[in-house]
């Protein structure tokens, strides 16, 4: 039972970190395929959640948090869902970054560091606080009603 159980906490941290590195990324491509705000990533705007998106997150982490109710399986694939994917959200527009900038990145003496520094501003600005603070809420909220629902 236990190795059903371990494989089945790994598959919903996969769902979880795939869920919020796709809607990250869906939110850094909606900000910068607006034609209106198209390359003001480098000075100053910033792509955040809309709506939406934060209503997706909720629903995710409600039922990932109603699948995973033990509290340690639940805190440990939080905290490592929301590590990895802030690494997938900033390798994705590092690479981004870079492709689009790569010739005038390429020029300057340790131009990726300024490459890589933008994406992490990026999905800084896009993952916290109102990302993690959902994705927490989701989990509590999913635990919480659960065992509310005796489930």
């Amino acid at each position: 039972m236990e190795f059903a159980s371990r494989h089945r906490t790994i598959f919903l941290f996969c769902v979880w970190t795939a869920s919020i590195s796709l809607i990250v990324i869906e939110t850094f491509w909606l900000f910068v395929t607006r034609p209106a705000r198209a390359g003001m990533f480098w000075c100053g705007g910033a792509p955040m959640f809309g709506e939406l998106e934060l209503f997706l997150l909720l629903i995710v982490s409600a039922v990932i948090g109603m699948l995973l109710f033990e509290p340690k399986p639940l805190i440990v694939c939080y905290v490592g869902s929301i590590f990895l994917s802030f690494a997938i959200g900033v390798t994705y527009i590092f690479l981004y970054n870079w492709s689009l900038f790569g010739r005038i990145l390429a020029s300057i003496p340790f131009g990726w560091e300024y490459g890589c520094f933008a994406a992490i501003l990026n999905v800084f600005r896009i993952l916290f606080p109102f990302g993690v603070g959902v994705c927490l809420l989701g989990a509590i909220l999913g635990s919480t009603l659960r065992e509310s629902l005796n489930l």
